[in-house]
């Protein structure tokens, strides 16, 4: 990655708003939703900074919010039961050592390079934990010294225009061919560089306006390069009409199942019905804005929905299309 001082000037330049490349990333800030509870987790995360200890359990609601996504997208929480499964002992001393050298990192007793060494040190020993995770617990512990290390501030770090911004390796990797690729000491860079942008932009709180923490300036690029690419996506009408024309198969087939004798005697009848009518409603209201990035998230906390799951269930057992059985191509058309 490149030096701060190599991209200062475009770190001006972006955050001018007289300028034609401003990027608003207090709006972008503004727009941006986790999808589970963000705010537990910091408190899980910030109690364990001020106490110097955390257990396995207390890491693995943390990591639940951070594969959250993952696990909904592609049905598989392997790693978190690898986690459960190593680590249930051994954790806690492990976490210690991470955290103690993080306040002596903060409190300038330490350097980047010991910081990197304890990075590296926790991620190599403990199961299911890469760059992206322990960025997620620094951040949740100290919001305002650390951003996550994440694919979508990445690419909008890369859109923008920033020098040298390392692409992070796949997860599938082996862990030491992980750090070969991108060391602990390129995501102290990389979180050197949200910390100079967010310097240059102010947010409103109930305390005043201050400069954005660069956990701020992660959410905000995740959102521009969610919400930028969409806005510069011509296609996304396109799209939104290709992923209807999918969903009106589905609940015409859901129809077609609720009116069989045996869904009526059942019961399943009105379930079946109710449950169409409500997805349609909702994604037609999306797709008459174009919203491609919402139909596709409300598509996938969907398929987990427990009574999205029974429907599921009932439309394969009388081999008609479903949620599950389309999902491929709505992806496809997602991702496009």
């Amino acid at each position: 990655m490149a030096s701060l001082e190599d991209n200062q000037t475009l770190i001006t330049d972006i955050s001018n708003q007289n300028s034609e490349n401003y990027a608003d990333l207090p709006a972008f800030f503004n727009h941006f939703r986790y999808p589970v509870s963000l705010e537990f987790s910091e408190l899980i995360a910030q109690k364990a900074y001020q106490e110097g200890a955390l257990d396995p359990l207390g890491f693995f609601h943390i990591l639940v919010n951070k594969v959250y996504s993952t696990i909904v997208e592609n049905h598989d929480m392997s790693s978190l039961d690898r986690f459960l499964l190593n680590e249930r002992d051994g954790f806690s001393p492990k976490a210690a050592q991470l955290i103690k050298t993080v306040k002596e990192w903060e409190c300038g007793m330490s350097d980047d390079t010991t910081l990197a060494k304890a990075i590296e040190h926790f991620c190599l020993n403990t199961q299911s934990v890469r760059l992206p995770v322990i960025s997620f617990f620094l951040r949740l512990m100290l919001p305002n010294k650390f951003g996550t290390l994440d694919v979508h501030a990445v690419n909008a770090l890369q859109t923008l225009g920033f020098k040298e911004v390392k692409e992070i390796p796949a997860d599938e990797q082996n862990k030491t061919s992980y750090f070969q690729r991108y060391s602990s000491l390129d995501y102290l860079q990389y979180n050197r560089l949200l910390a100079e942008i967010g310097q240059h932009y102010e947010i409103s709180t109930t305390k005043g306006k201050r400069p954005m923490f660069p956990a701020e300036v992660d959410m905000a690029l995740y959102m521009f390069d969610k919400i930028g690419k969409q806005k510069k996506r011509p296609d996304s009408h396109n799209k939104t009409a290709e992923v209807m024309k999918i969903l009106e198969g589905i609940a015409a087939d859901v129809y077609e199942v609720s009116d069989m004798e045996w869904a009526k005697k059942s019961g399943y009848a009105g379930m079946l019905r109710s449950s169409a009518e409500k997805l349609m409603k909702i994604m037609r209201a999306y797709a008459q804005k174009g919203d491609i990035e919402s139909m596709y998230k409300y598509y996938v906390n969907a398929l987990g929905d427990p009574t999205g799951k029974r429907v599921g269930e009932l439309l394969r057992d009388c081999k008609k299309r479903s949620l599950e059985s389309e999902f491929t191509k709505v992806k496809k058309i997602y991702q496009e």
